[in-house]
C-alpha cells in the first residue's frame, strides 16, 4: 500500500467534512500513554497540512520533548478550564476515562475516544452520576470508541455489557531496530530469560507465577532471571525472589536507557517474557518473546503464549480471560524447551516471533491511517455528549447523596455556578451565582434573588424588594503602617 496517498485522500476527505484541526488531549507530566500521542502529533504536522494541537499541563513532559516543534500549537490543561480555547471546528482524540476533562467547546467539535486499560476501570468513580452506560453506548453508536487491542474492547464490554463487536484497532506499534539477538544460545550451560516490565501492582504478578514455574522446571542448567524494570514494587519483588535463590540466580539490572536496552537483550537473554509494549522489545530482535498472563492477584496457571499465536494486536490479558481470548496457550516447560531442547530453536521461534512483528506492529504509516480513518468516521459532536453527560467539565461536579432504605432520597449537585437538590430524583430547589447576582428556585419557580453592588446587597422575593443589607468594616490607620525608606 502506498501510505503517503492513503494519508492524504484521508486528510481531504476529513477536510470536506469541515475539520482541518485537530487535537491530542493528553496533560501529563510522565510520559506514559502520551508517547502515542506525541508521535501521532510529529507525524501529522509532519505529513499533513493539518493544523494540530496538544493539550498538556503547562511544563508537561510532551510540551517538554517538543519544544523544537514550533508547528505543534500547545494547549494548557487545568482543572479550572471550562471553556476550549479553540473557537474553529477541531477533532480531538484522548483516552476513554478523560472524558472527564472535556469543557465546554464548540458544539460541533468531533470526539475520538480510545480505550487502553486491559483492567476493567472503575466507571462508577469516573462518570458519578449514573452515566456510564449511557456513555458508552453513545461512543458506540457514534463510531467514537477506539481500542488498542482485544483485551481493551474486552475490559469495556465486560463491564457493561454493551456489545462493542467492532474491530476498530489503534494498536502499539515499534520502528523496527537495526540489530538482532544472536542465533546461538547465550550459553549452552545457561538457561538465561528475562522479564521485562515496570515493577508495579499491575505486573507483579505476572512475574511471580514466571518465578514459580521456573523454579519447577527440571534441568542440569544454571537457572538465570533477569530481571529489568523498576517501580513502587521493586521491594516487594527482591523479597518474594528471595525464596527461589536456590533454584534461579536473580538479576535485578533496574531501569535500562533504551539505547542500553537492545544490547543487553541481545547479550544476555535467550528469552523474553513481559506484557504490553515490552513484549514487542523482544520480537523486533527476532528475541522468542512470550506474551504472561496478568491479574492484580495471584496468578495460579503455568501457560502462557508465544507473542505469533496472538489475536487483534493483543500483547496481555488478564487470568479472567484466558478462555474467552482462546488462542493457543503454551506450558512454560514447552516454552523452554523449544528454545534450549530443538535444533536451532532460538533462531525458530525468534524467527516466527519476528515475523508477527513485522507484519502488525512495525508501520507507524499504517497506524496513522487508522487513526486518520477513526477522524474520519466518528460522529460523535460536543453537542451529543452534552446531551448525555450535562455537566462540562464534568470534574467539577460534586455529587452528595442520601438513601433510605436502599431508596435514593435526596440528591445535591454542585457544578460550577449550580446547585441543585432532588427529592426522589425529583428537582425541587436550584441556586445560580453569577456576576454578583444570587437567584433561588423552589420547583423551578423563582422564589428569592439577591443583587450585589459593593457592600450592598438587595433582596428580592417574587421580584418584589423586600430587604437591603450594608456590609460595613471598621476604619484602618493605613497611612500610618506605611514603611518610610530609610535614610542614609
Amino acid at each position: 500500500m502506498d501510505y503517503k496517498e492513503e494519508i492524504q485522500k484521508l486528510v481531504e476527505e476529513i477536510k470536506a467534512q469541515g475539520y482541518e484541526n485537530v487535537c491530542m488531549w493528553m496533560p501529563a507530566y510522565n510520559l506514559g500513554g502520551g508517547s502515542a500521542f506525541l508521535r501521532f502529533a510529529k507525524y501529522l504536522v509532519e505529513n499533513t497540512d493539518l493544523t494540530v494541537y496538544y493539550m498538556d499541563y503547562k511544563d508537561g513532559y510532551l510540551e517538554y520533548l517538543l519544544k523544537q516543534e514550533p508547528r505543534i500549537k500547545f494547549l494548557h490543561y487545568s482543572e479550572d478550564m471550562t471553556t476550549f480555547p479553540v473557537k474553529e471546528k477541531c477533532i480531538i482524540i484522548t483516552n476513554s476515562t478523560r472524558v472527564v476533562q472535556m469543557p465546554q467547546m464548540n458544539p460541533e467539535n468531533k470526539l475520538l475516544f480510545w480505550h487502553w486499560e486491559t483492567v476493567p476501570c472503575a466507571w462508577s468513580i469516573v462518570l458519578i452520576d449514573n452515566e456510564v452506560k449511557k456513555y458508552l453506548k453513545l461512543t458506540k453508536d457514534n463510531h467514537a470508541m477506539v481500542y488498542h487491542d482485544w483485551s481493551a474492547k474486552d475490559s469495556l464490554n465486560r463491564y457493561q455489557h454493551i456489545g462493542f463487536n467492532n474491530n476498530d484497532y489503534l494498536p502499539l506499534t515499534l520502528y523496527p531496530k537495526i540489530c538482532e539477538c544472536k542465533k546461538g544460545l547465550i550459553n549452552d550451560d545457561e538457561i538465561n530469560l528475562c522479564f521485562l516490565s515496570r515493577l508495579a501492582p499491575d505486573k507483579k504478578n505476572s512475574l511471580y507465577y514466571l518465578t514459580e514455574n521456573f523454579a519447577k522446571y527440571k534441568t542440569s542448567k544454571k537457572k538465570r532471571l533477569h530481571i529489568i524494570g523498576d517501580g513502587v514494587s521493586a521491594d516487594e519483588v527482591k523479597n518474594f525472589c528471595e525464596d527461589y535463590k536456590k533454584e534461579i540466580e536473580f538479576i535485578f539490572y533496574g531501569t535500562v536507557a533504551r539505547e542500553d536496552l537492545d544490547n543487553y537483550l541481545i547479550n544476555n537473554v535467550d528469552i523474553l517474557f513481559a506484557v504490553g509494549t515490552s513484549v514487542l522489545e523482544g520480537a523486533s530482535l527476532k528475541l522468542p518473546s512470550v506474551v504472561l498472563l496478568m491479574d492484580n492477584k495471584y496468578i495460579n496457571d503455568d501457560e502462557a503464549f508465544w507473542i505469533y499465536n496472538t489475536k487483534e494486536y493483543c500483547m496481555g490479558i488478564l487470568t479472567s480471560e484466558k478462555d474467552d481470548f482462546g488462542v493457543q496457550y503454551t506450558t512454560f516447560d514447552k516454552i523452554i524447551d523449544s528454545v534450549y531442547k530443538e535444533t536451532n530453536g532460538k533462531e525458530t521461534e525468534g524467527q516466527k516471533c519476528y515475523e508477527y512483528y513485522l507484519n502488525n506492529h512495525s508501520s507507524f504509516d499504517n497506524t496513522v491511517c487508522f487513526l486518520l480513518k477513526f477522524f474520519k468516521q466518528t460522529e460523535l459532536t460536543y453537542k451529543k455528549l452534552k446531551k448525555c453527560i450535562k455537566y462540562t467539565p464534568y470534574l467539577k461536579l460534586e455529587l452528595t447523596k442520601t438513601k433510605l432504605l436502599g431508596l435514593n432520597l435526596i440528591k445535591k449537585s454542585t457544578h460550577l455556578n449550580k446547585t441543585k437538590i432532588y427529592f426522589l430524583n425529583i428537582p425541587i430547589y436550584k441556586k445560580v451565582i453569577c456576576g454578583g447576582k444570587t437567584k433561588k428556585y423552589f420547583l423551578g419557580i423563582p422564589c428569592y434573588k439577591t443583587i450585589q453592588d459593593k457592600n450592598t446587597t438587595n433582596h428580592y422575593i417574587f421580584g418584589l424588594k423586600l430587604a437591603k443589607s450594608k456590609r460595613m468594616i471598621c476604619w484602618r490607620p493605613i497611612a500610618t503602617a506605611f514603611k518610610d525608606k530609610k535614610r542614609g
